[in-house]
């Protein structure tokens, strides 16, 4: 729409010349308007129209790639990963076992916080058929109950029978305790 267009329209109509350059004004404005809404819409479907053609050739891009990779390739390289994890798990289970029996040899009260005492970097495991066998484990458990005592058992010495004093006097070595009754009636009347 231009201004000349709009000049035609009045041909013919009787109006003042300054009342018709308001009308035609007034309308130019209002078209302006609307023009440069649209314009401003155009401009912003544009640019929408282009983020989404960059993400179409993304999404091809990665649809490319990923119909180049080695499926069984990638399984594979899990499958070895899975395996040598789980061989490591079973590996440092096997340790713990062997470190767990080797604690309860030196009669721990509690072996699992015993355990948590010990240096591992100062510990060594030798491999046979597939069991452990731990070493350095001595020094540091000397240590240790010196400075925890109460972590072990305290190994009592055996306790004697005491003896009974007769009034008769000891004849040769004292023989066993007799563990029945007749037993011990027989010793008393020598029978």
């Amino acid at each position: 729409m231009n201004r000349k267009f709009l000049d035609g329209l009045f041909i013919g109509v009787e109006i003042d010349e300054a009342k018709k350059k308001e009308i035609i004004d007034n309308i130019m404005s209002e078209n302006g308007k609307q023009i440069e809404a649209h314009k401003t819409e155009v401009a912003t479907i544009k640019n929408d129209l282009k983020v989404q053609e960059n993400l179409v050739e993304e999404l091809n891009k990665k649809i490319k790639e990923s119909s180049e990779l080695d499926i069984e390739a990638l399984k594979q390289e899990q499958f070895d990963l899975g395996k040598a994890e789980g061989e490591k798990e079973v590996e440092t289970f096997k340790k713990n076992i062997a470190l767990e029996n080797a604690l309860g040899n030196f009669k721990a009260k509690d072996i699992k916080l015993l355990s948590k005492l010990i240096d591992n970097e100062k510990i060594k495991y030798e491999e046979k058929d597939g069991n452990y066998s731990v070493s350095g484990l001595q020094e540091q458990v000397d240590e240790i109950k010196k400075t925890h005592d109460y972590l072990f058992e305290v190994e009592k010495e055996p306790k004697q029978q005491p003896r009974i004093n007769t009034g008769e006097p000891h004849q040769g070595t004292p023989k066993a305790d007799p563990t029945t009754l007749v037993d011990a009636l027989r010793e008393k009347y020598n029978k």
